[in-house]
């Protein structure tokens, strides 16, 4: 029958244990690198990347590139990225809610730090959710907006700016409302190029496939207003498919980098509400 191990010998086996642990996660600590942003240091096992690649050269790569746009709650973006081997994705979308310009932003900086750690460029999808008056689209937060583009870029990101993306559509506050729209792009836009060079402005309507989607959304605007006129363009008084969905909406080419859609798939809400086949019996 063997012996069984000493105190001592269990003792010297936990140390042993416990010290190839210690060593483990000290290897772990020490191996983790740091991303800072603003005021946001990001701890993370990925490689920072000394500068991101010009958005300029992804219209003539011939590399596809892969995009995300996640939850952040529940999967960073350090995740997502380590549970593709280390390969991240090359575009990062995060939304940001234009009234909170010039704030402190603290988990915008953070999110900018873990694009940079990934090596990923950055999209902007900056949402105007208290409308596109002037009074909102300020001189003064069309300034931050372009001094937040500038930092970014100086940090080494490159930059897609959306602003008030599917604008064409009755959804969002900002819809359904071209000059107000056109605008307001148009004064960004040219904030924004004048201060950075390493970011591009995305022009980024929803598909035109049913459009004018009356009904969708609570701003749709009524046939006696100005939106109504201007999204008129065939002027027969009516808005219906025969209406072109984006022309009422293009700000022009002059300040249009790239365009984008939105299309959404809802086979799996047709397949829901497909009828079931009534069974015929055959006359005897």
């Amino acid at each position: 029958m063997p012996s069984k191990p000493s105190r001592n010998h269990s003792r010297s086996l936990v140390g042993k244990n416990t010290k190839a642990l210690l060593v483990a996660l000290l290897t772990a600590v020490a191996t983790a690198t740091e991303t800072t942003f603003a005021h946001c240091t990001l701890t993370s096992p990925l490689t920072p990347q000394p500068s991101s690649l010009s958005i300029a050269s992804l219209a003539t790569s011939p590399v596809i590139s892969w995009g995300v746009s996640l939850d952040t709650s529940s999967q960073s973006l350090d995740d997502y990225t380590q549970s593709l081997g280390g390969k991240g994705p090359t575009i990062v979308n995060l939304y940001f809610d234009w009234e909170h310009l010039g704030g402190l932003n603290e988990p915008l900086n953070c999110h900018i730090s873990a694009v940079k750690a990934a090596g990923a460029v950055l999209m902007l999808t900056i949402e105007p959710w208290q409308g596109l008056g002037t009074d909102i689209i300020s001189d003064e937060k069309t300034k931050q907006m372009a001094q937040l583009a500038r930092d970014i870029n100086d940090a080494g990101v490159g930059l897609f700016v959306r602003f008030a993306h599917e604008m064409n559509g009755d959804w969002y506050p900002w819809g359904a409302n071209p000059k107000q729209f056109t605008d307001a792009f148009s004064k960004i836009s040219k904030a924004i190029k004048a201060a950075t060079k390493n970011t591009l402005m995305v022009w980024a309507p929803n598909t035109g496939v049913g459009y004018p989607f009356r009904g969708a959304g609570k701003y749709f605007p009524s046939a006696d207003s100005e939106q109504y006129k201007q999204m008129d363009t065939n002027g027969d008084g009516a808005l219906d498919a025969n209406d072109d969905p984006f022309a009422p909406y293009y700000p022009g080419d002059d300040v249009v980098d790239w365009v984008g859609i939105s299309l959404y798939s809802k086979l799996a809400k047709r397949a829901k509400a497909k009828p079931k086949s009534k069974e015929t019996k055959s006359a005897e």
